[in-house]
This record gives structure tokens, C-alpha cells and sequence, in this order.
């Protein structure tokens, strides 16, 4: 039970980064030419500030993610902990999603070096996250009755 759990958070996860994950070579390769969006002299000031943003995004999506599980109380059932942990991960998966796919728009419109690293970084940052035993384990409030299923299972 709790190994297909994962598998299907996994599958969800996967499938959300997979999109900008295939669009970043397809806007990243052909870099030498194409329409380059100017702001001005200060763009360079606009580019930081929304890489900056970006990175906010996922601070927000982690604090959303983190009041959420605050809702789950040890006493419900582990089916009922396990089927909100699921939607409070939709919803941060989803705003890194988000996150990653403003990163390459930025990147394929202004061309800027800085969203070449921008997109990895929060890659990384929302691998940190990926759905594993363990970090079930560490976030939601598990009674011993619960730990003792998990572990029967893992």
C-alpha cells in the first residue's frame, strides 16, 4: 500500500517537472537568435528581481505546504494523513512547476545568462523535496501504530 503511495507522488512529481524539463534544451539550444525583450537600461535590475521571485515562489510554496501539514492531527487515520500529505504535495509540486516554467519563458524571451541558472537552481531546490519514505515519515505527525505500518511496509 504505502510503496504505491509513493509511487504515485513520485509519478505526480516526475510529471510536473517533466514539461519545463523538456522545454529548457528546446529554448536553451538554439539561443543565438530570436526575439530579445528589453526593458530598458535598468533590465538587468528587472531580471534579479525576478529571479528573486522565482526563488520566493518556492518559499511560499514550502510554507503552503508546511501550514498545511500543520492541519493534520496525530489522531486521524493514516489513509486520511496519507490523502492530505498527497494534496498538500499537488500543491507545492504545482507551484515549482509554475516557478521552473516562468523561469524558462524568461529565459526563451530575454535571453538572459541568469535564467540559465535560475531554472537549474530550483530544479535542485525542489529535488530536495522529492516524495521518499523518510521525508513522509519526518513530516507528518505519526502515532508508533503508524511508524509500525510504515516500517512493516518499507
Amino acid at each position: 500500500m504505502l510503496k504505491n503511495y509513493i509511487d504515485q507522488l513520485n509519478l505526480i512529481y516526475y510529471g510536473l517537472i517533466a514539461l519545463p524539463l523538456v522545454l529548457f534544451p528546446v529554448v536553451y539550444l538554439p539561443m543565438k537568435e530570436g526575439v530579445v525583450v528589453e526593458f530598458g537600461e535598468d533590465s538587468g535590475i528587472l531580471y534579479y528581481l525576478a529571479a528573486i521571485l522565482l526563488f520566493m515562489v518556492i518559499v511560499f510554496a514550502r510554507r503552503l505546504f508546511r501550514r498545511s501539514l500543520n492541519t493534520i492531527d496525530i489522531s486521524w487515520q493514516l489513509g486520511k494523513k496519507l490523502t492530505a500529505y498527497r494534496k498538500a504535495s499537488v500543491v507545492f509540486y504545482s507551484l515549482g512547476l509554475f516557478a521552473c516554467l516562468v523561469s524558462v519563458g524568461l529565459l526563451m524571451f530575454t535571453r538572459h545568462q541568469l535564467f540559465v541558472a535560475t531554472y537549474p537552481i530550483l530544479l535542485l531546490v525542489l529535488s530536495f523535496y522529492r516524495p521518499t519514505i523518510e521525508r513522509l515519515k519526518r513530516d507528518l505527525p505519526l502515532t508508533k501504530e503508524d511508524l509500525s505500518v510504515i516500517e512493516d511496509q518499507d
